[in-house]
């Protein structure tokens, strides 16, 4: 099997995400609370605004202050921080499968798009990742136990 060449994509969410984790530490941030809510597994069901393609199995799953989960072929794995609504990830790593050009179009998305996040939402029962200005970038439905 070919290693994966890392798209510009990833480099990009990268250091997107690389650099909102070291504002958040200027900014004294580290403490994580009031996340209790967020703390499970979640069916991401929309990058931004398209629905997920029916063979990704994208999805996150938020522990205390770590989050991992399936970019749509790939595995990954950092942490979080997350206050009163506002949100940022550490810098995520993930192994290095191939999959369809256009489910490795939408990894790649979910890579960028978790990196500009900023604020999480609950609205109808979905989780939300947004960016700075509210845009939704991510949607997510809870996952129970037993599915």
């Amino acid at each position: 099997m070919r290693p994966r060449r890392c798209s510009s994509a990833w480099r990009v969410g990268c250091a997107l995400t690389l650099g909102l984790l070291l504002s958040a530490c200027q900014a004294g941030g580290g403490a994580q609370d009031n996340a209790e809510w967020l703390i499970g597994a979640w069916q991401i069901e929309t990058v931004g605004g398209q629905p997920v393609q029916a063979d990704s199995q994208a999805n996150v799953v938020f522990r205390a202050n770590e989050l991992s989960g399936n970019a749509s072929c790939n595995r990954f794995f950092g942490t979080y921080q997350y206050s009163d609504g506002l949100f940022r990830t550490s810098e995520l790593a993930g192994t290095k499968m191939m999959c369809s050009p256009s489910v490795m179009a939408q990894e790649d998305k979910v890579f960028v798009l978790l990196g500009q996040a900023s604020q999480v939402r609950m609205h109808n029962n979905m989780l939300h990742l947004l960016d700075d200005h509210g845009a939704v970038l991510i949607s997510a439905r809870r996952v129970e136990p037993d599915e």
